[in-house]
């Protein structure tokens, strides 16, 4: 199943914070047992939800984008957060997207575009992971 982020609040013009939304996207495609969250055209902000984290990738989760030019995660400014986080978790995909760190803009050092722990089967395809 397809579940877009645009329909959990998702606006992806990058202004606003859609960190909630897309994590809500994911939490009800991984209750279902999995699924494909969609990234339509956009720019999608990033901030911190808990610790560090914007958006936790949950296990059976496909992340689609419409294209590494079309679709984009960036980390707002000030954000100080991984990107996106994909721990103790089983068949992550990601695809399509650009993730971008924003790195000029924030002001601690120690958070990445993606952090990845205890993970298994995790593929990346025509992704675009910019740390700048």
């Amino acid at each position: 199943m397809i579940y877009s982020v645009k329909d959990y609040g998702a606006l992806g013009d990058g202004v606003t914070d859609d960190t909630v939304a897309i994590n809500n996207a994911i939490v009800a495609a991984n209750v279902a047992g999995g699924g494909t969250v969609y990234f339509p055209t956009g720019i999608y902000m990033i901030g911190a939800i808990n610790t560090a984290v914007g958006i936790s990738v949950l296990s059976n989760i496909k992340l689609l984008g419409a294209g590494i030019a079309a679709s984009i995660l960036r980390l707002k400014n000030g954000g100080n957060a991984h990107v996106l986080q994909i721990a103790d978790a089983v068949n992550v995909s990601i695809s399509d997207l650009t993730v971008d760190g924003n790195r000029a803009n924030q002001t601690l050092l120690g958070t990445h575009c993606i952090r990845v722990s205890g993970v298994d089967k995790l593929h990346i395809t025509r992704c675009t992971i910019r740390e700048a």
